[in-house]
């Protein structure tokens, strides 16, 4: 019986002090949430009786210090907050930053010389150890004291003697302070120090330019980076970062004069010039890209990528060509000779793959030489040695040729086959665009919607971003009359530019001209009809349809696209170059959100006159 009584009374007393803890845990919780309503509100002197009460009773949790030392400073209680601050300091006497504490009660007090006493007193205290050097700069930078937090840093750097520079974080208090020269030279200090780091120094140079609104920023990245490669011109690590400065400017040019040069004094195999020529070619820099090319073709044996340069030159001179909209059948053939004379020297090796590729494509799409390209394409799926993907692209680019031919379903078979073999590859993805392209011309919308259904979430952002584009058309055209009809002329002459029946597409497009007036698809009609006559070379009618747009579509998405395109005819074909300038303006004042106004802004300072490469 004692035994079980003894069970009870034990019992209960857990009981009690649980009921009791849980109680102190509501109580404290209520606390928190008043004092910080409190101070929120700026009812300070009622916070304060809160924040006095948790810090009494937990003396260490050190929120409830900084808001109870911030109440007295707020209800003016100088005194008290400094009595508070000094106790804290000797309760806790190798935590700097409450030193820090001390010193912005003597600010707010108006007692300079004693904060500056014991800011100094703080730092004099440091120790070999990088997160108390961090943690009392900060306290410093909190408090707006950048050059205390400075000389933080500054003296932890003796103090670690090399084991850690605090580079990172002064390069931060120097961008604070607006003193770029010193932020670069902790930054080039890193990287002689530890190359690996090359990367993370690229990523903080971006954050840099980010706020550099007048270019100073980085113009004096740039003069900096050529005396440390004038001064140090093995180094790596500056002509990595110089080359990448042009690289980012789209200076491609002078990336490719420092890239030569420091390929050439430390001996290396043209890997970063061939990735240049990439760049450029993407980019569109084809001059640029050519010289890549021809470089490291120059290079010979003491470049490894002479194979894949020699590929890469003609294949720039075809999509400059083609791109161009400014060729005649002789470049046409010329590029051809290209083609075949690069075959002839790159016989036997798997470059030879992508070139007859390349070559069936300029022979179908621009020489109408369709039979010839389709012999090129079918001799080399016949190849035992090709890899089974590059027999399958081949297998596309048959059915391209196909639907040229106007033999859109047999143009099905094969993509469908690509797409069933490569359903969740990128490959497979290409396959289904073509087969939801190929409803659209034929008019069969539904079935088109559902594959760019599946296509939206693609892995390939371009192709994710044409399904979608050629979805939300769809969906703008399908429904503003039962019959389709405009959708339907529109989604035909598209096939028939496709296959170059340029004639039979304009008769198309004007007969939704006249019939369908105020058809929402008319914008897009305008913009084709300038793409067609910008091929036959037809600028002033090209300029005259995409004025068209514009006046009449203000609100159209293509408003910027006929705008960028009536420039570059001003300056490329017209060689207008006022009119171009005032149009690159005009998209870079009205268009900032547009895709084409980074290259706008490029080309108007070009026109300008400024110093672009």
């Amino acid at each position: 019986m004692n035994f079980i009584k003894s069970i009870f009374i034990f019992t209960l007393l857990i009981a009690i002090c649980f009921l009791g803890s849980n109680s102190v845990v509501a109580q404290t919780t209520t606390d928190v949430q008043l004092a910080s309503f409190y101070y929120q509100n700026e009812e300070y002197d009622k916070a304060l009786l809160y924040y006095k009460k948790l810090f009494s009773d937990y003396p260490n949790e050190k929120t409830y210090y900084d808001f109870y030392l911030m109440t007295l400073i707020k209800t003016e209680q100088y005194d008290l907050a400094i009595k508070v601050a000094k106790k804290q300091v000797k309760r806790f006497p190798n935590q700097l930053n409450l030193m820090v504490d001390l010193g912005m009660v003597y600010l707010v007090n108006k007692n300079d010389n004693k904060a500056n006493q014991e800011f100094e007193k703080a730092i004099s205290k440091l120790k070999p150890n990088s997160r108390s050097t961090i943690d009392l700069a900060t306290a410093f930078v909190n408090i707006g004291k950048l050059d205390y937090a400075e000389l933080t840093y500054l003296t932890g750097r003796k103090t670690m003697r090399g084991e850690y520079g605090f580079e990172f974080e002064l390069a931060e208090i120097y961008a604070q302070k607006g003193k770029f020269e010193l932020v670069f030279q902790e930054y080039f200090r890193v990287v002689e120090l530890n190359e690996r780091l090359i990367s993370a120094v690229k990523s903080k140079l971006l954050r840099v330019f980010a706020s550099d609104s007048n270019n100073s920023t980085k113009e004096l990245l740039r003069v900096e980076l050529l005396k440390r490669v004038q001064k140090k011109p093995q180094s790596r690590a500056f002509n990595d970062i110089l080359i990448w400065y042009f690289i980012q400017e789209k200076k491609f040019g002078s990336a490719l004069v420092h890239s030569k040069a420091y390929d050439k004094r430390a001996n290396e195999d043209g890997r970063n010039i061939y990735n240049l020529a990439q760049l450029c070619v993407v980019n569109k820099d084809f001059t640029t890209a050519i010289k890549c090319y021809e470089y490291l073709i120059d290079r010979g044996s003491k470049s490894r990528y002479v194979n894949q340069a020699k590929t890469g030159i003609v294949k720039v001179m075809d999509i400059q060509l083609t791109t161009s909209h400014n060729f005649s059948r002789e470049d046409l053939i010329i590029v051809e000779q290209e083609y075949l004379k690069v075959l002839e020297d790159l016989k036997g090796t798997p470059s030879v793959f992508e070139l007859l590729r390349g070559l069936a494509h300029l022979q179908a799409f621009y020489l109408d030489k369709k039979d010839e390209a389709m012999v090129i394409l079918k001799d080399l799926m016949s190849r035992p040695n090709l890899n089974a993907m590059v027999k399958d692209r081949c297998k596309l680019e048959l059915g391209d040729i196909l639907v040229l031919q106007g033999k859109v379903w047999d143009a099905s078979l094969n993509f469908m086959q690509v797409e069933k073999k490569y359903k969740h590859d990128i490959l497979g993805h290409e396959a289904r665009f073509r087969i939801a392209k190929i409803a659209f011309y034929t008019g069969d919308f539904e079935w088109a919607q559902s594959q760019l259904d599946v296509l939206k979430a693609s892995t390939s952002k371009l192709i994710a971003n044409d399904a979608l584009n050629l979805s939300m058309f769809i969906k703008d055209n399908i429904g503003f009359d039962s019959l389709h009809a405009p959708l339907q002329m529109y989604s035909r002459s598209e096939l028939l530019i496709l296959q170059h029946k340029f004639d039979e597409a304009l008769a198309c497009m004007d007969s939704i001209e006249d019939v369908y007036q105020n058809h929402l698809i008319l914008d897009n009609v305008f913009y084709q009809k300038h793409l067609i006559y910008l091929k036959r070379g037809l600028y002033n009618k090209a300029i005259d349809q995409l004025e068209t747009l514009i006046y009449y579509f203000p609100w159209s998405l293509l408003v910027d696209d006929a705008l960028f395109a009536q420039a570059s005819i001003f300056e490329h074909q017209l060689k207008e170059n006022d009119k171009a300038q005032a149009i690159y303006k005009k998209i870079i004042a009205e268009h900032r959100g547009s895709l084409h106004a980074i290259e706008a802004r490029r080309r108007f300072r070009k026109l300008r006159g400024d110093e672009i490469n």
